[in-house]
């Protein structure tokens, strides 16, 4: 899919139909008629891991659609606008926040921090772009779930308490990626994963959406 010029993965999944009822009349009067209620819809924003590279069946296996499935019921519209390779905020921004918007994302999930660090973008500037992202969604009136990173990489350390400050101040829900892939520390945004890391990458986004 093509938009703008930049590759993006959208996987659409609408697996129930709405059907709209109308009451029959009654001495004359007009039948009565209600609207469905809209469907959520779930974009999740990121690089290769979102994307699915590694995976041998992505449209199953990616965290994006383990999430759907766990955590959402089957009238959501799930849009994976990930992008493959090693995606910074400002490339998110540019390519991926257009899609949400566009879908009227209703909730977002994103895991984005790795392709900056070793870009070496100053801690700062990675903070206020990702403040910038998270901003505009919250703007639009979407729920956002923002994941961390490991510390294992040197730097890292900062960005994540950049994710964490970011999460604060913009009333996003943080996501403890770092605790839940704590068995494989190597694994990033940028990075290609396993079925069972997806599955683990899932499972955080899943725990973090229900009630406290």
């Amino acid at each position: 899919m093509m938009r703008g010029h930049v590759p993006v993965l959208a996987v659409v999944a609408v697996l129930a139909l709405v059907s709209c009822s109308h009451g029959s009349s009654h001495g004359g009067s007009p039948a009565a008629s209600s609207a469905a209620p809209r469907p959520a819809v779930l974009v999740t924003i990121g690089g290769d891991a979102t994307f699915g590279d590694g995976l041998d069946d992505p449209l199953r296996d990616s965290w994006p659609q383990k999430l759907y499935h766990e955590a959402f019921p089957e009238s959501t519209v799930l849009v994976n606008a990930a992008n493959p390779g090693a995606v910074t905020v400002e490339r998110a921004t540019a390519a991926e926040l257009p899609l949400a918007l566009e879908e009227h994302a209703t909730v977002v999930a994103v895991w984005l921090g790795d392709a900056d660090l070793r870009a070496k973008l100053p801690v700062a500037t990675f903070e206020a772009n990702l403040n910038d992202l998270v901003e505009s969604l919250r703007d639009s009136g979407a729920r956002v779930l923002l994941g961390n990173i490991s510390r294992a990489l040197r730097g890292a350390a900062g960005y994540d308490d950049a994710i964490v400050s970011v999460a604060r101040a913009r009333g996003a829900t943080l996501v403890d990626l770092a605790s839940a892939l704590s068995a494989t520390p190597a694994v990033y945004p940028s990075s290609s994963v396993s079925a069972t890391t997806s599955a683990e990458i899932a499972d955080a986004f899943s725990a973090a959406l229900a009630p406290s």
